[in-house]
């Protein structure tokens, strides 16, 4: 098909299709590059009012049943594993977790014995 045979209209409404593309296209990418950036800047304001909105009305509960398997499991991980950035950032937290792991297992072993 011969581009001369395309109608102005449509050309027109591809033109305007397109235009609209791009900037939801660059509007995203905007968005997460802000994001990335407010990440690395203000990470700890940004956790607080994301745990102020989960735990807001009109939460899911699914959302926040899977928040704290999530926080949970990884909290576990890093005091097990003695990961150096998780105890250095949360030192009272992980060793909460570690001292909890170990009551836990010590709890199992004497139930397996008996």
């Amino acid at each position: 098909m011969s581009l001369s045979k395309i109608s102005c209209a449509v050309t027109h409404d591809l033109h305007h299709y397109l235009k609209a593309e791009e900037r939801a296209d660059n509007r995203a990418s905007g968005i997460a590059c802000t994001a990335d950036l407010m990440l690395d800047d203000r990470r700890d304001e940004l956790a607080e009012g994301f745990t102020e909105a989960l735990y807001g009305p009109g939460t899911p509960a699914e959302a926040v049943a899977e928040f704290h398997a999530f926080v949970g499991k990884e909290v576990l991980c890093g005091a097990f594993e003695r990961d150096p950035a998780f105890c250095r950032r949360y030192p009272a937290l992980a060793e909460f977790a570690r001292q909890w792991i170990d009551t836990a297992a010590e709890a199992q072993m004497q139930k397996e014995a008996a």
